[in-house]
């Protein structure tokens, strides 16, 4: 079992944000991590709107550099997944091993909502699906499933942007979107899993639909699973998209609640 003072669990923008201001301490901080640094920034074809930037950046880009800045501060980072958090001081069961530490960060984001489709391949993050997927269906009406869509677009695949209702994405995503011969776009329409495969329902009727699979964003909740028997347990803060009221996929956002986490827990360190 490792014990360190600060252990950190997610390593998106709020995590890697709180780990970075902790590591300029004397305190052991650990980020346990499941997936990759930089957590759903991955799956952003373009970040514009984070400060220091001018012309934008990649989100592989931006997720790669906040690895690298918490190799070069000298953070170590545990991939390994948390299933249950016992108080306190906390014991973290992970799926690879146990970890104790008297301060807890909770960054744990936010989980995708489900699509009621079995019988074809489900995704929910654009690095889930597969370079050779040729026909994809993008199911959801705002900045993330029309930046799915364009993403998928720039491999080369062929996509049907499907929405319910119109659309809520940034006029920006939208006419970039319209512009893309690759993209399909269907308002006031649905897809529905049949024997036969797939089915697409709109106005014109019901089209079957041929595709490799389907990537959904239709909304996500809070990944607050690790909650459960620990809420308001001293020494535990949360931050990030599971301390706001509503997940905001904003990193500027994110970073800055990490940041706000970790002055709480110093604060609780000196007294």
């Amino acid at each position: 079992m490792e014990e360190f003072d600060v252990a950190v669990v997610g390593g998106g923008p709020a995590g890697a944000a709180a780990a970075l201001h902790l590591r300029r301490t004397e305190l052991k901080v650990v980020v346990i991590e499941r997936g990759r640094i930089g957590g759903l920034v991955w799956n952003a074809s373009r970040v514009e709107n984070y400060p220091g930037f001018p012309g934008g950046v990649t989100g592989r880009e931006l997720a790669e550099l906040f690895a690298s800045q918490l190799e070069m501060a000298g953070v170590e980072v545990v991939k390994d997944e948390v299933l249950r958090v016992e108080p306190h001081p906390f014991l973290l069961h992970g799926r690879r091993g146990l970890y104790r530490c008297r301060y807890l960060i909770l960054a744990t984001g936010t989980r995708p909502r489900r699509l009621p489709l079995r019988g074809i391949p489900v995704y929910y993050e654009l690095l889930e699906v597969p370079q050779g997927v040729r026909r994809i269906a993008v199911v959801g009406g705002g900045d993330v499933a029309f930046d799915y869509a364009l993403s998928c677009a720039d491999r080369g695949t062929e996509v049907f942007l499907i929405l319910r209702s119109p659309p809520k994405a940034h006029p920006g995503l939208q006419e970039e979107v319209r512009q893309r011969p690759e993209i399909s776009l269907f308002i006031g329409a649905s897809i529905e899993a049949t024997d036969g495969g797939l089915v697409l329902k709109g106005r014109e009727g019901i089209i079957p639909l041929e595709v490799d699979g389907v990537l959904g964003a239709i909304g996500r909740l809070h990944e607050d699973r690790l909650l459960k028997g620990i809420e308001g347990v001293e020494g535990l803060h949360l931050a990030g998209s599971l301390h706001l009221e509503a997940p905001l996929r904003h990193v500027g956002i994110a970073v800055g609640d990490g940041i706000r986490a970790a002055y709480q827990t110093l604060k609780e360190v000196e007294g």
